[in-house]
């Protein structure tokens, strides 16, 4: 894996762009991102670009990989030469092997004045000079943010020639659609603060999602259905109920001090999402149930209003006894809250146990070998292996105790037990079974 994000969270003021995103990039891996204006495109590549930081989460760009990043509006200081801007920063190496590239593609991009000042360009040419500085530089990773800006139709046909054939990885936003269905391989939607990812190009990715928004309409229409039902019921005179009743409005009331922003008295079909999920768990908590079954319940919900309803969630379970069942993606947060865990591949529970025992019988080793032992021993039963200089890291498939004690044989000058994550543990319990994970380096 070349690019990691896990569980990115970004805001400007109130506004939060981006809640609990993550992403992936490999190498040769193909990516556009598309979003109306504001959702937060530009900023994910920012953040993925490394330009600015995350309020929340992490981004990882493995050790050695090489990146080149083109903002919206590239910024030039000095009075340097096209040329000498285009090579700015490389060594001497790369500099002479870069120097040809860069001409050839200044020339395919309009500009053949190389000597020219930069400061005496205009707007466009300033963005192409911007363009041919990221491909020209030896990288593995190309980050873009509208490329096809300020080209015309040739160039924008070379581009796509030249990004089609380019080995490396790349993500990329553009408004140009045609241009996206030629190039990339995996669409990415950034929509209420989340990212929505589908597989193949931009013809796939439009029939995707209308299922997937088919799906989630009959889910919501169900949802609300039994909302309102609900809601009629607390909206009752109390003089009709009984004690249970009684108890369920003191609920209902004791709540307002956490749903704060929900107006009460407008209909639940009119308010956003984030507040109809508020609603929802508003109207469950005020029932008391003994079981209560929750499919992704922080989906649309701000990082702070998070925190509160999972508190109040866990203060059910540990003052009423009350059961959870969650279905979920976000695994991290599963981490946090969940006693046991289950998997599910293909229709079939994959295994449920307790979060202990799934730490217990997978372990993560970083491992280094005397000098001279470059290979992984053939007789270790290594899950996946990696390799950064001189450190090993594997998963095995046993107690921590029982992966050293194996290792003591070789004479390792270092072993470092890590513990697994939950989404570890999902990624190497599911490599196999259909799961193309052997590449995976977490």
């Amino acid at each position: 894996m070349l690019l990691s994000v896990e569980q990115v969270t970004k805001s400007y003021g109130d506004r939060v762009l981006l809640d609990g995103v993550s992403f992936y990039l490999e190498r040769g891996d193909k990516v556009g991102i598309i979003g109306v204006n504001g959702a937060g495109k530009s900023t994910l590549l920012r953040l993925l670009a490394g330009a600015e930081e995350p309020d929340g989460g992490t981004v990882r760009l493995d050790p050695g990989v090489r990146m080149e990043y083109l903002p919206q509006n590239p910024v030039f200081q000095g009075e340097r030469t096209v040329l000498e801007q285009v090579l700015l920063g490389l060594n001497d190496a790369d500099r002479s092997l870069a120097e040809y590239e860069a001409r050839t593609i200044l020339n395919r991009l309009g500009v053949s004045r190389f000597e020219q000042s930069v400061g005496n360009l205009s707007g466009g040419e300033r963005r192409r000079v911007a363009l041919a500085a990221v491909l020209a530089r030896p990288c593995d990773v190309l980050i873009l943010d509208e490329p096809t800006n300020h080209l015309d139709n040739d160039m924008v046909l070379w581009l796509e020639d030249y990004l089609r054939a380019w080995k490396g990885a790349l993500v990329m936003v553009t408004h140009d659609r045609y241009f996206l269905e030629r190039i990339v391989g995996r669409m990415a939607e950034v929509e209420d603060g989340r990212l929505f990812t589908y597989e193949g190009n931009y013809d796939k990715y439009l029939e995707r999602k209308a299922a997937r928004l088919e799906s989630e309409r009959a889910s919501e229409r169900k949802r609300q259905a039994i909302l309102r039902r609900e809601y009629q019921w607390v909206m009752q005179g109390p003089t009709a109920r009984g004690t249970k009743s009684r108890e369920r409005l003191e609920r209902y009331e004791a709540l307002k001090d956490v749903f704060t922003t929900i107006p009460e008295k407008q209909p639940i079909r009119r308010l956003s999402k984030g507040m109809q999920k508020q609603s929802a768990f508003w109207l469950a908590l005020c029932c008391r149930p003994d079981i209560l079954v929750l499919d992704e319940p922080v989906d649309g919900l701000d990082p702070v209003m998070r925190r509160q309803v999972w508190s109040l969630l866990m203060g059910d379970v540990a003052q009423r006894g009350t059961t959870v069942l969650v279905s979920s993606h976000n695994l991290r947060e599963l981490e946090d809250v969940c006693d046991h865990v289950g998997i599910m591949d293909h229709g079939g529970v994959r295994l449920g146990r307790s979060l202990a025992q799934l730490q217990d019988n997978m372990v993560k080793l970083q491992v280094v070998f005397p000098d001279g032992m470059t290979e992984v021993p053939s007789d270790l039963p290594v899950l996946h292996a990696s390799q950064i200089g001189r450190i090993h890291t594997f998963i095995m498939r046993m107690s921590a105790q029982e992966a050293e004690d194996r290792l003591a044989a070789y004479s390792p000058l270092l072993v470092d037990a890590v513990p697994l994550t939950l989404e570890e543990i999902f990624i190497y319990e599911l490599g196999g079974e259909d799961y193309a994970v052997r590449d995976i380096v977490l």
